[in-house]
C-alpha cells in the first residue's frame, strides 16, 4: 500500500498578507529592541504560482541607494537590482539603517552592539511572515558599509536564526571577518550558502578620504569564511575603485544564476500505513534515494552537579558520551551574585528574582577534541551548578520566564516556527526547590531530573528535562510546567527549548 499525503514541495515560508506591489518608505519597528526605521519593498510583477525568492540589500554609508532608488547607479534602471531581482522572481527588500544616533546612516556603527543586526533579523523575519518565500533562494547583498555589516555583524550574530535553506551573499567594496564572537554555523547552512566578494582592483584606500582598503577587507573576509567551511570567491574588477556605477545589478544577477538552487526538500504532512503512523520512509528525489521521515529517537543526557558555599574558583567537568561530536551542551547555573561567561561558552538566557536566586544558561557546540565539558569560573556567593550534554541537539531557541517570589509553576516559551525535525527538548530550572516533582503537560515526557543541595540546606538548584516526539514538523505553543517540593521557594526560573536540525 502506498504512503499517502506525502508530497515533494519547496521549503517555503507560509507568510500571508503582504502587498503584491512596490512600496517605498514603509515604517517598521523591531519588537525585540524597539529600533525603528523604514524600508523599500519591490513585490510587483512576480509570479506567485512559482517559487519566489528574497533578496535583502544593505546600503552603504550615507544610504545613497536607499535615498535614490530610481537611480541607475544601483537599484533603478534596466540593469538595476530591482530589475535583476524581478527577472529572477525574487522579492527585493531594501531597509534603511536605524542609524547609530550620530547621523551617518551606517549599518556597522551603533551603540548597542547587536542592536542593528537584531533589527535586520527581525525585519527579515517580518517579511518572511508576510510572504510565501522559497527559503532555498534567500540572498543578501551589501555595498561598502552594508557589506561590512553582513560579514562582520549580521551573519556572525544571527546567521543561524535567519531561516535560510539556500542562497548566499554578494558583498561589494567590503566585507571583513567578524568583529567579535560568532554563533557556530551548522554544516547544512554552510553547504547551501555561497559567499562572493566583488571589489574594484584600485579600491585599496589610497584614493579615498577615509583610507578604507576594500581589497584587503574582502580578502580577509573571504579567508575567514573559507576557513569556516563556506564556499567563497573574490572578484577584482580591473581599472575600478570603490564606485562600481551600474555594475551592482548585473554582478548580483550573474552570481545568483551561477549558483544552483538546492534540491527540493520533501515535506511530510502525514504518512500512514494500515492506519498506523509511519516512522520512517524513503523517497526518490532527482534520482537519489532520500530518507524523508527519520525514525524517532530518544536523546541521551549526561549531567553533573557541583555546589560551592564560599568565594572560590571552581572547575566543573561533565563527561560526554563517546561519539557525540557536535552535541549541543547547556550549562544551567542557580546562584547568587554574578557569573562571568566561561571561555568557549555563549550566554543563552538568564534572570534574577528579588536578589534571592539567579538562573543562567550557556551553550557550547562540542568538537571532536572535547573529552568533556570543562568550565572554570569565579563566584562571590553560594551557588549550585548543573552541566548537561544533550545528544542530538544541534541548535537552540531560548527564552526565559521568571517569578519574583515563591512559585509552583513556570511558563515555558514555545517554538513559534515548526520544529525542523521530530525531537524537541525542554529544560526548566528552579532555585530553592528541594527534590521537586515536575508535572509536564501532554505530550511531554520527563527525560531526566537532577537535584542537589548547596552547602546551606536552604539553597537548592533543581533541573527537569523533558522531550516530545512529533511525526511531522510542528509549532510548539507556550506551556506551563508545575512543580511541588518539600521547600516553599521557587525563586528564579528559566526555560530552554532545544530543537535539533
Amino acid at each position: 500500500m502506498p504512503l499517502r499525503t506525502m508530497a515533494v514541495v519547496p521549503a517555503n515560508t507560509a507568510g500571508t498578507g503582504g502587498a503584491l506591489t512596490d512600496v517605498t518608505g514603509v515604517n517598521y519597528s523591531s519588537p525585540t529592541n524597539s529600533y525603528s526605521s523604514k524600508y523599500h519593498l519591490y513585490a510587483a510583477g512576480l509570479d506567485w504560482t512559482k517559487p519566489v525568492g528574497l533578496m535583502v540589500h544593505f546600503h552603504g554609508d550615507g544610504a545613497f541607494e536607499y535615498n535614490n532608488p530610481t537611480s541607475s547607479w544601483m537599484l533603478g534602471g534596466a540593469n538595476g537590482m530591482i530589475a535583476q531581482a524581478k527577472a529572477r522572481n525574487m522579492l527585493l527588500l531594501v531597509p534603511l539603517t536605524p542609524d547609530d544616533a550620530v547621523g551617518r546612516f551606517t549599518w556597522w556603527a551603533w551603540y548597542g552592539k547587536e542592536e542593528n543586526p537584531r533589527y535586520a533579523k527581525d525585519l527579515i523575519a517580518y517579511i518572511l511572515g508576510r510572504y510565501k518565500i522559497d527559503k532555498k533562494r534567500i540572498w543578501l547583498s551589501g555595498y561598502s558599509g552594508g557589506s561590512q555589516f553582513i560579514t562582520r555583524y549580521l551573519l556572525p550574530h544571527f546567521g543561524v536564526d535567519l531561516g535560510i535553506v539556500g542562497g548566499g551573499f554578494i558583498c561589494f567594496g567590503g566585507g571583513q571577518a567578524p568583529a567579535a564572537s560568532f554563533e557556530p554555523y551548522n554544516p547544512a547552512f554552510k553547504a547551501a550558502w555561497h559567499c562572493r566578494w566583488v571589489v574594484g582592483a584600485l579600491d585599496d584606500g589610497t584614493g579615498s578620504g577615509d583610507g578604507f582598503n576594500a581589497i584587503a577587507a574582502s580578502n580577509v573576509g573571504a579567508a575567514w569564511y573559507s576557513g569556516q567551511g563556506f564556499t567563497t570567491e573574490v572578484t577584482q574588477l580591473a581599472g575600478l575603485g570603490h564606485d562600481l556605477d551600474g555594475l551592482y545589478g548585473p554582478h548580483t544577477g550573474a552570481e545568483i544564476d551561477a549558483r544552483p538552487v538546492p534540491k527540493t526538500l520533501a515535506q511530510v504532512t502525514a504518512a500512514r500505513f494500515n492506519n498506523q503512523t509511519v516512522k520512517e520512509a524513503r523517497m526518490m528525489i532527482n534520482g537519489v534515494m532520500t530518507q524523508v521521515y527519520p525514525a524517532l529517537r530518544t536523546p541521551t543526557i549526561g549531567a553533573m552537579a557541583v555546589t560551592v558555599a564560599t568565594t572560590a574558583v571552581t572547575s566543573v567537568a561533565c563527561a560526554i558520551p563517546a561519539g557525540n561530536v557536535g552535541d549541543l551542551m547547556l550549562m544551567l547555573v542557580g546562584h547568587e551574585g554574578s557569573v562571568t561567561t566561561p571561555a568557549g561558552w555563549t550566554f543563552l538566557a538568564g534572570m534574577s528574582a528579588d536578589n534571592w536566586g539567579r538562573v543562567s544558561a550557556y551553550t557550547r557546540i562540542r568538537t571532536g577534541s572535547d573529552p568533556s565539558a570543562a568550565v572554570t569560573f569565579s563566584q562571590a556567593k553560594r551557588h549550585a551548578v548543573r552541566i548537561i550534554s544533550i545528544t542530538d541537539g544541534r541548535s537552540a531557541i531560548a527564552e526565559y520566564r521568571s517569578s519574583g517570589g515563591a512559585a509552583s509553576s513556570v511558563g515555558v516559551i514555545g517554538i513559534t516556527t515548526p520544529s525542523p525535525k521530530n525531537l524537541v527538548i525542554a529544560a526548566v530550572g528552579w532555585r530553592s526547590l528541594a527534590s521537586p516533582t515536575f508535572t509536564w503537560p501532554s505530550p511531554w515526557t520527563e527525560l531526566a531530573k537532577d537535584t542537589a543541595a548547596a552547602a546551606t540546606s536552604s539553597y537548592f538548584t533543581s533541573l527537569g528535562v523533558a522531550t516530545r516526539a512529533e511525526p511531522i514538523p510542528v509549532a510548539i505553543a507556550d506551556f506551563t510546567v508545575a512543580a511541588s517540593s518539600a521547600t516553599a521557594g521557587g525563586y528564579g526560573t528559566t526555560s530552554i527549548a532545544i530543537s535539533p536540525m
